[in-house]
């Protein structure tokens, strides 16, 4: 799970966007751990396909907007075919 947040190098710079890993066993906890340290002005939740995201079926979004930061969750689509069928394909 990665949280950015925009800062500004100087005052002409264009933003640039500083990047942390929250890792941990209970993602929620990485997040809040993450933020308790150093603020961030979004997080980015980025997960597997929804029939397999454990994320999603945590409701992992909704918890952490209820700490006080936006998110936005980016999901990966399904692949068209599966990586044994690409395997074979090479």
């Amino acid at each position: 799970m990665k949280l950015k947040a925009p800062r500004k190098v100087s005052p002409c710079a264009p933003q640039v966007f500083r990047q942390a890993n929250a890792v941990g066993a209970d993602p929620y906890e990485a997040v809040r751990e993450t933020l308790e340290r150093e603020p961030y002005h979004e997080v980015i939740v980025s997960t597997l396909p929804q029939r397999v995201s454990r994320w999603l079926h945590l409701d992992l979004a909704h918890r952490i907007a209820r700490l006080g930061v936006p998110v936005s969750v980016v999901t990966a689509e399904q692949a068209e075919r599966s990586l044994a069928q690409r395997a074979g394909a090479g």
